[in-house]
């Protein structure tokens, strides 16, 4: 329906790549990190790639798929 319709007009327009959400640190930066601050890193990160990951597979079935 239009719902749909606007998700997939929506993804079209935004490509986002991981490199764009991705943060990056320094060894020095990285060092000066305590466990639990590199553990919400990790945790972040993990779930940018999956929310990328489950946007690709949307856009992928759906340029496949009549809705």
């Amino acid at each position: 329906g239009a719902a749909a319709a606007a998700d997939r007009a929506l993804c079209s327009q935004v490509p986002v790549t991981f490199e764009d959400i991705v943060v990056h640190f320094s060894g020095a930066e990285w060092a000066s990190l305590d466990e639990e601050q590199r553990e919400l890193y990790r945790t972040v990160m993990e779930d940018n790639y999956e929310m990328l990951v489950s946007l690709w597979i949307f856009s992928t079935l759906t340029d496949t798929m009549i809705l």
